[in-house]
């Protein structure tokens, strides 16, 4: 994905995993087992984009400049449309519950 088109996503709402468990004051990882367990619900291309290492480097680097994904992030996970909500909604519903797996 080119450059202004990956921020035309960010900038439309999009939001990485980094700043969903800094939102929801969680640690590091909470937001990327919400969406593992969203995963079978949510479609590549219109929920979210896989950045890969090798071939979206310079957008992923650009993601680490601005300090929106962490330090150690190597492919990244994009959230846009709903898919943010979605996966906001399942870290609290399972923090409620205690779960955290």
């Amino acid at each position: 994905m080119g450059s202004l088109a990956m921020l035309s996503v960010m900038n439309a709402g999009g939001c990485t995993f980094r700043e969903l468990d800094q939102r929801l004051g969680t640690v590091k990882g909470t937001a990327f087992r919400a969406f593992k367990r969203l995963l079978g619900e949510l479609r590549e291309g219109s929920d979210f984009l896989r950045l890969d290492a090798v071939a979206d480097a310079d957008q992923i680097a650009e993601l680490h400049k601005l300090a929106r994904i962490y330090p150690s992030s190597v492919n990244v996970v994009l959230l846009f449309g709903s898919a943010c909500h979605r996966v906001e909604l399942e870290m609290a519903r399972n923090s409620k519950r205690g779960d955290h797996i």
